[in-house]
């Protein structure tokens, strides 16, 4: 029982290598999600990209209420840079006016600790 709390899963992309059934690991995420709602907790399950195939991950993201994606991103410039967005935000997302939905560049700083900036517009 979380009541109140946060779980952190890390992470599930181990679990879903493991050779056992996939199936049983899906059942598992939605029992997990229902059951947070009960306990007003959230489940903070860290999943790497591209590791398992585009189906699985579409699989998990709609059995969840909220995805966010960091990524890495080289545009040319000497820098690597940083994006922090929503992919999925249940109740939030689909209200929101399409051409008002943004991506944040992030960054992790000794002074500041972690830092978001609005870069530009999903178009």
């Amino acid at each position: 029982n979380a009541e109140n709390n946060i779980v952190i899963i890390d992470s599930l992309t181990d679990l879903m290598l493991f050779d056992g059934n996939k199936n049983d690991i899906i059942m598992f995420l939605k029992g997990m999600a229902k059951i947070s709602k009960v306990w007003n907790g959230l489940i903070y399950i860290i999943l790497s990209a591209n590791i398992l195939d585009n189906k699985m991950q579409e699989i998990i993201k709609e059995i969840v209420d909220g995805v966010l994606v960091f990524e890495w991103f080289d545009k040319g410039s000497d820098k690597m840079r940083r994006n922090l967005y929503l992919s999925k935000f249940r109740g939030l997302i689909p209200r929101i006016e399409q051409n008002k939905i943004s991506k944040f560049e992030t960054k992790v700083t000794y002074d500041n600790g972690f830092e978001v900036s609005n870069v530009r517009k999903i178009i």
